[in-house]
């Protein structure tokens, strides 16, 4: 199975991305948090930096503009 990819992850329960990955988790889907904060989003590690993943089938973004370059 693909997996969601969500950039711009974060722990903190009041920000979309955090409602994002709880409710697709809750639906069954497979994700991987990328963002800049340390700690796990539904069960799943964020991960930082750049990191090389495979096997993604839908991108989410939770980035605002200035922090998107480097992506």
């Amino acid at each position: 199975m693909s997996a969601t990819l969500i950039l711009g992850a974060t722990p903190n329960p009041s920000r979309y991305a955090y409602l994002a990955a709880h409710k697709l988790t809750n639906f069954g889907h497979e994700i991987i948090n990328v963002g800049i904060k340390q700690g796990e989003v539904a069960g799943v590690e964020i991960l930082n930096g750049e990191p090389d993943v495979a096997e993604v089938d839908t991108v989410t973004l939770y980035l605002g503009p200035r922090h998107q370059p480097p992506y």
